[in-house]
């Protein structure tokens, strides 16, 4: 698996918790160029591991433009194979969506589509300082599935300060009219210092009411099942056969490599991750000032236990005995006993999952089962 993070953006979005740089088609040139060198710098044998996911995003790619886009492509293929069914993603926001952009993605090899949507909302959309309005969003679905990808996921945002369930309802609805095959659904979170988090604390915005939000995500749950679409992650449904592969492999703790500022990497044993600042990371190409951390045993456990339960898959209890031992197992179960109990989680087959309920509970239950040092 790879990642390229690209953090441009060309706007802060009201409820971005990433970090902003100011765009200009030369420090793209040079943010490009040292990506490309820690991506030679790598040391990787192009024909031992191929690749069975690549995934660009974390910003807004398409704002660094076609020819850093092919440069970007190019040192891909240069230093990396594919698996034949290999998944290639590229995060868009709609307002970048035209027929050429799209020719020249799927040209490179881009087979999948994840779209910044948010809203079919103009209101909420404005509130949330998107570029693009509802129509916007339409027609760059259009574009994408008129190319022949096939593969199209789009975002949206529930929870809003003075959003109905009406409201919503009506965006679920404006979304299955689409071709799309995956949409991953977020409730609307206040982060700490954000222009958003701001607004809330100095009461000139009103947190959505959390049962109002709850039969927001029922609600989600339901119309989806009903269209077909597979619940198969907390936030993430899909049809059949269209799950993100790639951020499957982060729920799956495959290893995985991530490349640019503020990129996280994994080996399977120790995690890494590049400093978000992208001056100094242009500054050093190819040698990113970079932290490293080896888990200890609790927070694997813990870690196994977060991605475990997110899935619909969620959690086999005899493969968490052998992999972490008694101690750790007699803990998940003394620990998750009163959560089935009142129903917010399940035991099948030795399968441990979040009930439907549960799963608007999950951070509290996850921190429950989890291991406090």
């Amino acid at each position: 698996m790879l990642y390229i993070h690209i953090p441009f953006c060309k706007q802060r979005c009201i409820y971005c918790d990433f970090y902003s740089t100011i765009f200009n088609k030369e420090k793209s040139r040079k943010y490009v160029s040292a990506v490309c060198k820690e991506i030679e710098l790598l040391n990787h044998d192009k024909g031992s591991k191929p690749l069975d996911s690549i995934y660009i995003g974390g910003g807004t790619p398409s704002v660094l433009g076609i020819d850093c886009l092919t440069e970007l492509f190019e040192s891909i293929r240069q230093h990396f194979c594919f698996n034949q069914d290999y998944e290639f993603t590229i995060e868009l926001n709609p307002d970048d969506v035209t027929t050429e952009l799209i020719a020249f993605l799927k040209n490179n090899g881009i087979n999948r589509i994840s779209l910044g949507v948010q809203s079919f909302n103009d209101e909420q959309l404005r509130f949330l300082n998107r570029r693009h309005n509802a129509l916007r969003a339409k027609q760059a679905v259009e574009i994408i599935s008129n190319s022949g990808i096939n593969n199209i996921s789009i975002d949206l945002i529930y929870g809003l300060p003075n959003q109905t369930l009406e409201q919503w309802n009506k965006n679920i609805h404006e979304a299955l009219r689409l071709p799309i095959q995956h949409i991953s659904a977020y409730s609307l979170m206040y982060e700490e210092n954000t222009p958003l988090y701001k607004l809330r604390e100095s009461g000139k915005i009103v947190e959505a009411d959390e049962q109002l939000s709850f039969q927001m995500y029922k609600s989600l749950c339901s119309t989806l099942k009903q269209a077909g679409f597979q619940h198969y992650e907390i936030s993430n449904f899909c049809l059949p056969n269209k799950h993100s592969r790639h951020n499957s492999g982060y729920w799956n703790a495959k290893p995985y490599i991530g490349i640019g500022a503020g990129a996280h990497s994994f080996d399977g044993t120790i995690r890494y991750f590049n400093e978000e600042n992208v001056d100094a990371y242009i500054q050093n190409p190819g040698h990113p000032p970079r932290v490293f951390e080896k888990l200890s045993l609790n927070e694997r456990i813990n870690e196994y236990i977060f991605t475990s339960l997110r899935t619909a898959k969620g959690l086999n209890i005899i493969d968490f005995q052998n992999r972490f031992g008694n101690q750790a197992f007699n803990h998940i179960q003394k620990f998750s006993i009163r959560h089935i109990n009142n129903k917010h989680l399940q035991l099948n087959n030795n399968q441990l999952t979040l009930t439907e309920d549960g799963i608007f509970l999950s951070d509290d239950i996850m921190s429950d089962l989890m291991i406090v040092d």
